[in-house]
């Protein structure tokens, strides 16, 4: 679920979207409520594409594909409700070079029984 979510976050198409922002929606079905509240606030600033290269890429058609794997390093105990990874999130677009991305991501769920939701998202280059 935790790659799934970072791979739709940081994957873009500037030709069919307004921003980073619709990326960070498709993935909302994995979040959770409080934290999928902050779409707008939060989608366009994960990553750090500036509204030029946004447009650059919309103009030539371009798509970024994201791939993501959760990192091995220390990190908090999980515990039945709680999980905490540093994932490497690598951006790749066809007219450059890549951008590589470390993504803190911690999840969520009311008990063992339901599934894990993201509940933060914060990444640094």
């Amino acid at each position: 679920m935790a790659i799934a979510v970072l791979q739709t976050v940081f994957t873009y198409h500037p030709g069919e979207q307004a921003d980073q922002r619709a990326s960070f929606r498709a993935a909302m079905p994995l979040m959770d409520d409080d934290f999928a509240a902050h779409w707008d606030t939060t989608g366009a600033v994960l990553a750090p594409i500036t509204r030029t290269q946004w447009q650059q890429w919309s103009r030539l058609g371009i798509d970024v594909t994201a791939t993501a794997r959760l990192g091995d390093d220390d990190h908090p105990l999980d515990g039945d409700t709680t999980f905490a990874r540093v994932a490497a999130v690598d951006l790749h677009p066809p007219d450059g070079p890549q951008l590589c991305l470390a993504v803190y991501i911690r999840a969520t769920r009311p008990s063992s029984a339901v599934g894990w939701h993201i509940s933060a998202l914060e990444a640094r280059t």
